[in-house]
């Protein structure tokens, strides 16, 4: 049981070595899983298996995996697919680094971190019309005080 400086100094570097190691397992490990998540999520996709995903492929993968017949997330989800503004094309454009209209497997991300991108999507757009009705109301109130104020017209 040695415990002089230079003992404790190579156990401490034994130490070092092996959690850099199991760093690099973990890490790898984590590629890997995240590689199989984006292989998956082409796959099912990828309808005509046709090597790319349009919008409508997309789309439908989307309502496959995240609209079931429960719960407020899934009508959510369905409505956000199915909503005027189409979320899906631009959640393409903005994946699609050639800009060919279409995912390539290299631009592919998890259908998850796509749930998530469109539903941040639909949160800024549904902010920004709950501000923008809550200024009309206060124009609209504003008007109705001024009229008020007047009084009734003569004539």
């Amino acid at each position: 049981d040695d415990n002089s400086p230079a003992a404790l100094l190579e156990a401490a570097a034994k130490l070092r070595a092996e959690a850099e190691a199991i760093e690099t397992e973990m890490k790898s490990a984590q590629d890997a899983k995240y590689e199989a998540a984006l292989q998956q999520a082409f796959k099912a996709a990828d309808e005509n298996s046709d090597g790319v995903v349009t919008v409508e492929e997309l789309r439908a993968a989307l309502k496959a995996a995240f609209v079931t017949d429960e719960g407020r997330g899934s009508s959510r989800m369905a409505a956000l697919l199915d909503a005027e503004k189409s979320y899906v094309e631009d959640l393409v454009k903005a994946l699609d680094e050639n800009e060919d209209g279409v995912l390539q497997p290299d631009e592919m991300v998890p259908l998850g971190e796509m749930r998530s991108r469109l539903e941040d999507e639909w949160r800024k757009d549904r902010a920004a019309a709950s501000r923008e009705e809550a200024a009309a109301r206060r124009l609209e109130d504003e008007d109705d005080t001024r009229r008020e104020r007047r009084g009734p017209r003569k004539g």
